[in-house]
């Protein structure tokens, strides 16, 4: 009997979890498993149709350049995105993108610059909806992982569970606490240098029984760095004409809701 198989049936006995085996796709749905329970289970997770995500980011540094930007979110899976961006007074501004996959169109308008209506929804668009709907609910219809493997590993001084998996042909990293078994850390595909290709996730809170996280930090493959701290609104009463009309500024940033 092998050293590992007795660690096995000694963690069960116990009344543990038994060890995760460093294995291939059954090895990582037990993994996964884990995970989506954690989120509140799969049957719960189906409920959710739309996610309002409102965030805020602190760039540069106090007292010199410190400015405090703002984002407000509407994910409607499969491929739609409502997205008001405030960074203020800095060279980017106020903007607003309606990102709409199936029509293929992402048209924005810009504070200050002539509306882009004829704006064209690209892959980099459809890999940003992706990653929100893995950050927020881990599975949906539409973003649903192939499992490829898993590992154990340590992430800073944390014990967890590493699996990869594909998701609509790209290849992720989920990474798991293994008290929590909840995602601590994603590594997604940098198919440019300003396209964040690591978000850690921390400080999760409840959200109407589905743990979502408070703090969600963005590195891009360029090592540029942002935090960003996030509440969310579930399944909220919103106007459909967002995504059928020219988008506009004059709605503001909860023009997305309807009155």
């Amino acid at each position: 009997m092998t050293w590992a198989l007795v660690a096995w049936l000694v963690a069960g006995s116990l009344g543990g979890e038994p060890p995760v085996p460093v294995s291939g796709p059954e090895a990582a749905r037990v993994v996964w498993e884990r995970a989506v329970e954690a989120k509140g289970g799969r049957e719960r997770l189906a409920t959710i149709s739309r996610v309002a995500i409102s965030s805020t980011s602190v760039w540069g540094y106090w007292p010199i350049s410190r400015i405090v930007v703002s984002y407000e979110k509407l994910l409607v899976p499969p491929g739609r995105l409502w997205h008001w961006m405030d960074e203020r007074p800095s060279k980017f501004g106020l903007r607003l993108e309606v990102i709409d996959m199936q029509r293929g169109t992402a048209p924005v308008v810009h504070e200050g610059f002539p509306p882009r209506m004829s704006g064209k929804a690209n892959e980099d668009d459809g890999r940003f909806i992706t990653r929100l709907q893995l950050m927020t609910l881990l599975e949906t219809p539409s973003a649903r992982p192939v499992l490829r493997r898993t590992w154990e590993a340590r992430w800073r001084r944390r014990a967890v569970s590493v699996v990869e998996a594909e998701v609509n042909g790209d290849v992720y990293e989920f990474t798991f606490a293994r008290d929590s078994h909840l995602l601590v850390r994603l590594v997604a595909p940098p198919p440019g240098p300003n396209t964040p290709w690591e978000c850690q996730l921390a400080d999760y809170t409840s959200v109407e029984g589905i743990p979502l996280p408070g703090k969600v930090t963005e590195i891009l493959a360029s090592g540029i760095k942002w935090t960003e701290r996030t509440t969310y609104a579930l399944n909220v009463d919103y106007d459909e004409s967002i995504f059928e009309a020219p988008p506009s500024l004059a709605r503001g940033p909860k023009g997305c809701r309807r009155p």
